[in-house]
């Protein structure tokens, strides 16, 4: 017979003997709690590798949203030195009306100076993609490996979640990159129409010096007159590829922007198994009833 609580002995009437009757019941008592213990620790094991799972990918976005911030800091500094030569050409287009010849070396050294910013934002944005398509990468490896409790459908979506924020960053970064691209091209219209207009100046200066005067004189005008400054070279610029990379991006942007307003999570959602990640969530509820 068994006693009303668990832990009491009870008599086995089949037993050989008295004593083998009051220990087989304490034997069966202490493998259980033993099995419960082996099963406790295996759950201490499976909380601790979850949170070191988590710290390494909390820093992997920690380190996505510095380098964003870095490359939003450098899209903020090109706009500006871009604003300071707009300002810069705007003022030697009303010299041009005054009938002040500009010197052509500001101009050059404008120029120079945007090719090396539009070209050393082009090698950090195209190493920001890199990185970001290496760590998604990653993460979509981490979520496909078959590792027992590896994370919750909380801690997937929270982490979904996060990608398609970076992703909208990223699309901010491109537009702020497609946005340079076109100030640039604007300078280099206006810049274009400035020589065509210094040239004009200069061609009508020419034609006004040859007067009688200094025909009596026997000294042409046109020797006096000042040479009109030089278009300035853009040849080491491919502005076919700049038009074609604007382009690019904008399609871009219009592929990824309605799936981000309409909520919904990127692609890599419909690869999670939801079915067995709520399965987990279920048995460890029974674990942790059984514990109790």
């Amino acid at each position: 017979m068994r006693g009303e609580n668990a832990e009491e002995d009870y008599i086995d009437v089949y037993a050989s003997s008295r004593a083998r009757r009051v220990a087989r019941h304490a034997k069966a008592a202490s493998t259980t709690l033993e099995s419960q213990r082996r099963e406790r620790h295996l759950l201490l094991e499976a909380v601790t590798q979850q949170k070191e799972l988590l710290d390494v990918e909390q820093k992997r976005a920690d380190d996505a949203e510095d380098e964003l911030e870095k490359v939003t800091a450098q899209a903020d500094a090109l706009s500006k030195k871009l604003d300071d030569l707009m300002s810069t050409f705007m003022s030697r287009k009303l010299l041009e009306r005054t009938c002040e010849t500009p010197t052509p070396s500001s101009s050059v050294a404008a120029t120079s100076t945007l090719q090396l910013e539009n070209e050393r934002l082009k090698r950090e944005m195209y190493d920001m993609e890199k990185r970001h398509a290496a760590e998604i990468a990653d993460l979509r490896a981490d979520l496909r490996a078959d590792k027992p409790n590896a994370l919750t459908a909380e801690e997937r979506r929270r982490l979904l979640t996060e990608i398609a924020e970076a992703r909208k960053e990223i699309a901010v970064a491109k537009e702020a990159r497609a946005k340079a691209l076109s100030e640039a091209i604007d300078l280099r219209t206006k810049l274009e129409s400035l020589g065509a207009a210094a040239s004009v100046n200069g061609v009508s200066g020419a034609n006004n010096a040859f007067t009688p005067a200094a025909s009596v004189n026997g000294v042409s005008g046109a020797n006096n007159a000042s040479t009109p400054p030089k278009t300035p070279e853009w040849a080491n610029i491919d502005w076919d590829a700049a038009h074609a990379e604007m382009d690019s991006i904008k399609a871009e942007k219009q592929r990824i922007t309605p799936k981000l307003d309409s909520g919904k999570l990127p692609s890599l959602e419909e690869e999670i198994d939801w079915e067995a990640a709520y399965s987990d969530i279920d048995a460890t509820r029974a674990r942790r009833k059984i514990l109790s």
